[in-house]
């Protein structure tokens, strides 16, 4: 026997109708929210990619100096290299500056690489941050001044290796270790073109623009002048130094 079912009146088909709308239309408002919800990620995305490479371009970029503001290389500067190489790259070093250490070891290999063809200037720019960077900056003036260049370049090398935590004080105990006396250090000390030396090739640094180490100046054969800022990879080094002596 079949069993019969009672048919549905008016009122409730509507009721039913509306349940099923609610429910569809809820359905649809979660979706839609999904949507957005995406939508706006990745919007988000876009915008932080856009920001992340326009401030990777601007890092990138080369930044030139006006030739008339930047100091000559001369006889009195301090050097590593060859006096005569095509390329030029002058550092202003801070010796207490974590990123001028690891930035030694690339000049160490980059010297290497290049041989007669590079020049590796040194130039003051003590951080005043750093406690002990301006009166390391002393010893080293007046190791060059007494001992001469290469005994500036053994206390650069101590400085950024074995004496890398030293005090000034223990530092300037191992004086004799390159060839100055104590004595003379104590009256190169006194002298006030030691100093003034120092704030000189600060002061420069700063009027070109300068003011983080290490930050360095790489000159091309023609004479053309370009910042580079911070330690940077030695593949980037290779190749400016490479572009730079493709300059005719």
């Amino acid at each position: 026997m079949k069993r019969a079912f009672p048919t549905p009146t008016p009122q409730a088909a509507i009721s039913l109708c509306l349940v099923i709308l609610a429910a569809t239309t809820g359905y649809l408002f979660l979706q839609v929210q999904h949507l957005t919800s995406k939508l706006s990620l990745t919007t988000a995305k876009v915008e932080l990619l856009a920001t992340s490479t326009k401030t990777t371009a601007n890092v990138a970029a080369p930044v030139k100096i006006d030739p008339k503001v930047f100091p000559p290389v001369s006889a009195s500067d301090h050097s590593d290299g060859s006096l005569t190489g095509k390329v030029t790259l002058v550092e202003y070093t801070d010796f207490e500056c974590p990123f001028c250490q690891r930035f030694e070891e690339t000049k160490k290999q980059l010297l290497e690489k290049y041989g007669s063809n590079l020049h590796w200037v040194y130039r003051n720019l003590p951080i005043s941050s750093h406690a002990g960077a301006q009166p390391k900056a002393v010893v080293a003036e007046c190791i060059a001044a007494n001992a001469g260049n290469d005994m500036y370049l053994s206390y650069v090398n101590y400085t950024y290796t074995t004496g890398w935590l030293a005090k000034p004080e223990d530092v300037e105990a191992q004086i004799g270790t390159f060839g100055i006396t104590a004595q003379q250090l104590a009256a190169c000390k006194q002298d006030s073109a030691i100093l003034t030396r120092i704030t000189n090739d600060a002061a420069l640094a700063s009027k070109m623009g300068i003011t983080a180490t290490p930050s360095s100046v790489l000159i091309s054969p023609d004479g053309s002048l370009e910042v580079i800022v911070g330690a940077l990879p030695i593949t980037t080094l290779t190749a400016k130094i490479d572009a730079a002596l493709a300059v005719k």
